[in-house]
């Protein structure tokens, strides 16, 4: 998945369409039994509505929800650290005095979550002696 540094993606704007913009910096979480922060990147692009190219469309495992870019916002996003080697998990982040208010771990059900500066900022801090 390194490989992939650098690279761009489109992503939905489901949720918070309104609160994106073009620089926004992105943190990528993946759920499940070693869930964390597995990418960090920026967003390239303000949402608009656009079909999802072809290249991305065989990524998806359930075909008709290809047709949600058609109707949702997207934004492209450039992916600038691939942190699968040794990423934050979510203990991790429980355990953190700072960390462990983020709305992720909350429960909160969604695809796009704002996590604001002082998350972010210490996201970074955590990860500076791993990958950055």
């Amino acid at each position: 998945m390194k490989e992939n540094e650098g690279k761009t993606e489109q992503w939905l704007t489901s949720q918070h369409s309104k609160e994106i913009h073009k620089g926004d910096k992105v943190v990528v979480w993946a759920s499940g039994p070693k869930a964390g922060v597995y990418a960090i990147g920026e967003i390239l692009t303000n949402p608009k509505r656009k079909p999802l190219n072809q290249e991305q469309k065989k990524y998806w495992n359930i075909k008709t929800d290809v047709f949600k870019f058609l109707s949702n916002k997207s934004v492209i996003v450039k992916y600038s650290k691939i942190i699968t080697d040794n990423p934050l998990l979510k203990g991790e982040c429980e355990q953190d005095p700072i960390l462990s208010g983020m709305p992720v771990l909350k429960g909160i059900q969604a695809t796009n979550i704002p996590i604001g500066k002082r998350y972010w900022d210490r996201i970074l801090e955590l990860l500076h002696g791993r990958v950055l």
